[in-house]
């Protein structure tokens, strides 16, 4: 629905060297008034997300000095495009995986106390689940036989929403019309920003005696208003944003994750992070050059955790091959908790790994476009955070890190 829009955003942000720190994304997230899905509009997410790109590219051609009669232009074209993309891949594109229940593994007869939904992700395994019994809704990502939703119902689904998008409207069609008879009483996810955990939401949600939705890092989640019975959030920042577009709001402790380090020698992790807005393209195939060579050169431990994108878009391979790295080098391990707690310094960008780090690690380092704004906010979270801008890392590399690390 915006594919055409985020690439344009980052094309200019990347030959223009445009800088859209946190201060800009945060005012950019509010405006867009994101909603999470309902069951009235299962789309409603995605509104919101092309709402906040529709902020950005304003932003964006404004500091070029084009006009807003040029978004009007671009929008109306979008659309057309748009509107062209989904009838071709309605009637021409069978080789598409969806998300669809495992259904061998959800015994109808069973009671569970608690849904969710994680897909196997670790980072989105709520902390109110941990020591109870919950079914994690077993799902398989696959190939499926077009002939079990017809085009007619795309067509008719996506007319009724007024959201032209194949792979999206097709997805809601599979999971509402297969949608498994599951006894349980509460229903509860971690972050809920994906598109598969909305649409389990809004199909699951009228069925529960409570929805419960989880933050365990801060940032803009809180931004996103929803109909949750209760929202938990574990620090002050998510709960100020969260009670600020009238969410049911708790704030909460969290458990904090323990160090698993057997070794007193110094060890060094880096995650690297998504291309986005923040990091375009260029920068981020840069900055990650950058340090994965001068931990190289340090001859410090270390290794390399990619992020789930990273590693889909085969950025990883290319990686490999612009820094020589070691396969010895990257992460293997499933437990990412017990991962990070081996390490003492753990480096990476704003994500749901700087909170863990920031239980265990001795040095954790974030790194940001702009510091700014984003370490006077943070900083009261992240204590023991020093906090990088990207831009230092590319012209002081050795001064910032080495000196830092062997302290």
């Amino acid at each position: 629905m915006y594919l055409i829009r985020i690439k344009l955003i980052r094309f200019l942000i990347d030959k223009y060297k445009i800088n859209i720190n946190y201060d800009l994304s945060r005012t950019f997230y509010s405006k867009a008034n994101f909603t999470y899905a309902t069951s009235s509009d299962p789309f409603s997410l995605q509104r919101s997300k092309s709402r906040y790109f529709d902020n950005l590219l304003i932003y964006v051609l404004k500091r070029l000095h084009l006009s807003f009669v040029f978004f009007k232009i671009f929008k109306i074209v979008e659309y057309f495009f748009n509107l062209i993309l989904f009838f071709k891949e309605c009637f021409l594109n069978t080789n598409i995986k969806y998300w669809q229940y495992d259904l061998s593994k959800i015994n109808a007869d069973s009671f569970y106390r608690i849904l969710t939904i994680t897909k196997g992700i670790e980072r989105v395994f709520s902390p109110l689940l941990k020591n109870r019994s919950f079914l994690d809704l077993p799902m398989l990502h696959s190939k499926l036989n077009d002939q079990k939703i017809s085009k007619t119902m795309v067509i008719k689904a996506a007319i009724k929403f007024n959201f032209y998008s194949y792979w999206h409207v097709k997805q809601y069609l599979i999971l509402k019309t297969t949608m498994p008879k599951i006894k349980f009483r509460y229903l509860i996810l971690e972050e809920g920003g994906d598109f598969i955990s909305n649409l389990i939401y809004s199909l699951y949600s009228p069925r529960a005696h409570k929805s419960i939705l989880t933050h365990k890092s801060p940032y803009f989640n809180g931004f996103v208003k929803n109909n949750f019975d209760i929202n938990i959030v574990y620090d002050k920042i998510s709960h100020q944003y969260s009670l600020s577009v009238n969410n049911k709001t708790k704030l909460r402790k969290r458990d904090r994750i323990k160090s698993t380090r057997t070794s007193n020698q110094s060890r060094i992790l880096y995650f690297t992070t998504v291309e986005s807005e923040n990091l375009p393209k260029k920068l981020k195939l840069n900055l990650d050059t950058k340090i994965i060579n001068l931990l190289e050169k340090s001859k410090l431990d270390f290794s390399i955790s990619f992020h789930p994108q990273d590693l889909k878009r085969g950025y990883k391979k290319i990686i490999i091959k612009q820094t020589q790295l070691k396969s010895s080098r990257i992460r293997k391990e499933i437990d990412l908790c017990n991962f990070i707690g081996k390490n003492d310094v753990v480096i990476t960008h704003p994500s749901t790994v700087a909170t863990y780090a920031n239980d265990i690690a001795a040095k954790l380092i974030i790194l940001n476009n702009d510091i700014g704004t984003f370490e006077k906010v943070f900083s009261q979270i992240f204590t023991s955070a020093i906090f990088i801008s990207y831009k230092d890392v590319l012209d002081n590399p050795e001064d910032i890190f080495v000196r830092k690390f062997t302290k």
